[in-house]
Order: structure tokens, then sequence, then C-alpha cells
């Protein structure tokens, strides 16, 4: 986290979905706020930040890396690839069904969400209702 001049390593802890507490770490400087950041994420990984593509130390947090481009790269080269061999996802057809027709009819029924919500406003309409209130187009 900067504003420009100062540095610094910003931690947030809690539980999910709760605000939690947070803390700004360092004295400002780029090398003080890398230092935290390294010491932080050994604490919780147990791994050095250079060694993180590592097998995860047992009780410790993995590390998950994450692309939040819209598109991988792998992508954008089969898009650039094109040609005949190119597979649409509306050429793929679903696999058939090797379930018998019991065990089939019952999936249908147990996944059908018109049947779910039925069910549910049933037994408990008026939680349902606020549920379909609060529940943005």
């Amino acid at each position: 986290m900067t504003d420009g001049s100062r540095y610094r390593t910003w931690t947030r802890w809690g539980r999910v979905g709760e605000r939690g507490q947070s803390a700004e770490l360092g004295n400002g400087s780029l090398d003080d706020a890398i230092k935290n950041f390294e010491k932080k994420f050994k604490d919780k990984s147990g791994l050095k930040w250079i060694d993180r593509g590592e097998n995860p130390k047992l009780g410790k947090y993995a590390y998950v890396e994450r692309s939040y481009n819209p598109d991988s790269e792998d992508d954008a080269d089969d898009d650039a690839a094109g040609g005949a061999d190119e597979v649409k996802k509306n050429d793929v057809k679903p696999a058939d069904c090797t379930l018998d027709q019991p065990t089939q009819d019952l999936m249908k029924l147990i996944f059908n969400q018109v049947s779910l919500v039925g069910a549910f406003c049933q037994r408990r309409p008026k939680l349902m209702w606020k549920r379909v209130i609060s529940t943005p187009p």
C-alpha cells in the first residue's frame, strides 16, 4: 500500500464474511514494507516469499496464484489460432446418461429448482417472501 512516497504492508484478520481488524505495518520505507510483507507471508505459510510455489507446510496456508485478467494467456492463444480445428461450445453435445431410469427421475426431482422453491414456499412462506423481495433482479 502506498500513497506515492510512503510504503506500508496492510494486513487484515478475522472471520470470513465479517469485517475483522486490520493494521498497516512499517515505517514508510519500501524496504521495511517488503520486509514486513515477507515476514507475514512466512508466518502464515511457513515458506519464504521466494519459495511460494513449493508445497505448503502442514497446518499453514497455501499460496494460490490468481490472475485478475479477464482472460488467461492460454485463452488468448487459442482465440488467435482459430481455424478448422476450433471447437465451439455449441458444437459440444452432452453425454448420454448411463443411470437407470428411476435414478434419473430422482436426480431430476432433487435438482429441479421450481420444485425446490415451491416446497420451500409451502413450509416457510414469510421467509421466502423476504428472500424474493431482497434478491436483486
